[in-house]
């Protein structure tokens, strides 16, 4: 029996023939419609690799998020489930200590933003 790749690995496998080998053929046509079709096979290329990203990182990431709720809401045991719906209640009726759930967030979309996009800095400074 032979190891077969886990998904995110087909899936960047994917996203580099797609740009490796589609993109390049695609672009030595002369066909009018060339130029359409090489954007979208580099769009369907990125969306590839966020999507292995996202599945790659999504179980701890998930855990990450649950453990920030739990702390901004000082609620240890906090359900999964209820989680996104409680912070979101609190950020609603500004309950929360500004400084750390400002913090969460940002370092949030800073995780989010690197997944999204190949060539963003996470070191970066997020206002």
């Amino acid at each position: 029996m032979t190891d077969r790749p886990d998904d995110p690995t087909v899936l960047r496998a994917l996203a580099l023939f797609l740009e490796q080998q589609v993109r390049p053929a695609v672009a030595a046509s002369t066909d009018p419609a060339s130029s359409a079709l090489r954007f979208r096979v580099r769009v369907a290329a990125h969306l590839l690799t966020v999507v292995a990203s996202q599945w790659q990182a999504g179980p701890a990431r998930e855990q990450a998020d649950l453990d920030t709720a739990r702390r901004l809401l000082d609620e240890p045991t906090l359900a999964a489930d209820q989680a996104a719906g409680r912070l979101v209640a609190a950020i609603r009726a500004g309950s929360l200590d500004e400084d750390p759930a400002r913090q969460a967030l940002m370092d949030r979309l800073r995780d989010e933003l690197a997944i999204r996009s190949p060539t963003f800095d996470p070191d970066a400074r997020v206002d």
